[in-house]
């Protein structure tokens, strides 16, 4: 069975005009990374987590982001139970495959950091006690334009341990029609049927570190994060754990588009996404994304 093309075409019965989105989302859910949606409301950033967890079989979770929310209400904490007289952990909601972090910035940095363990590791730590999340575990976060009331900064260094940033626009004439047609696409999407379950999707991510990169596809992705530590308009360049993660994705991208190896278009694609939410631009006015786009093109393929 051909998996990647089934969930595809599954998602895109509810996700209209979002194709390349679609295969960037899932190529950073195949390569163990995160993601972060970025758009106006109604734009259907949480249609897409509710469509992924059920084409992918996976138990889902939304977490509204609040000033008022605490680490504890995320991660969980010791209860008191009154019967057996012990402290016994009571699991919160990060505890389960796929994580709506919805609105993430308008919660405290305090509580964002929650995050950052349980996005990195796999794992919270509680009271001294190490307790493992399910696997496969994805965080799909939101954010709102940093100009809105009520919304605090996500750290640099959180925003490092997200693959990708995408921007979600109003869809097109033609997808907003279908959308008119079809009726409203969230209830399209918490009917979709599961197409695989984790445990085929740890297996597909085992074989997506057989796919192929060449070596100067390698040298490559270094030239670009070296181009972006040293451009004279670049307050922040690339970390080395974004050259990791453009690595990875480019496999996995490779691997949803049907093929054993890398292309260098797959890095190019995949730049901008992997890239936005890491590097400070310092141009008055900048429009970050026009910026990026120009600088990959001044990189030239590897021959």
């Amino acid at each position: 069975m051909d998996y990647i093309a089934s969930i595809i075409n599954e998602l895109k019965r509810t996700i209209k005009g979002e194709e390349t989105n679609i295969k960037i989302v899932l190529s950073a859910f195949l390569a163990d990374g995160h993601v972060l949606l970025e758009g106006p409301p109604g734009t259907g950033k949480t249609t897409l987590a509710i469509a992924f967890s059920r084409v992918l079989g996976l138990r889902y979770r939304r977490i509204q982001f609040t000033s008022d929310l605490l680490p504890s209400d995320i991660l969980g904490t010791y209860i008191y139970n009154q019967h057996s007289h012990k402290f016994e952990f009571s699991r919160g909601p990060i505890f389960n495959n796929l994580i709506l972090a919805d609105e993430i910035n308008r919660a405290s940095p305090k509580t964002q950091s929650a995050l950052l363990e349980a996005m990195e590791e796999k794992q919270v730590t509680i009271e001294g006690n190490t307790f493992k999340l399910p696997a496969p575990f994805f965080v799909i976060a939101t954010q709102n334009p940093l100009d809105y009331s009520g919304t605090f900064p996500l750290p640099i260094t959180q925003l490092d341990r997200f693959m990708v940033r995408l921007k979600m626009d109003f869809p097109n004439k033609k997808a907003e029609k279908e959308i008119l047609i079809e009726d409203d696409p969230r209830e399209i999407a918490k009917s979709l049927p599961s197409v695989v379950n984790p445990d085929i999707l740890l297996n597909i991510q085992k074989e997506i570190k057989s796919v192929h990169i060449d070596e100067s596809l390698i040298e490559y992705i270094l030239e670009i994060a070296s181009r972006t530590r040293i451009h004279p308009q670049i307050k922040e360049g690339l970390s080395p754990r974004a050259s990791l993660h453009l690595m990875r994705i480019s496999k996995s991208f490779a691997y949803v588009n049907k093929r054993k190896f890398v292309i260098p278009d797959d890095i190019r694609t995949l730049f901008v996404p992997v890239a936005s939410h890491r590097i400070l631009c310092d141009i008055p006015s900048c429009d970050l994304k026009v910026f990026l786009e120009e600088l990959i093109l001044e990189i030239p393929f590897p021959k």
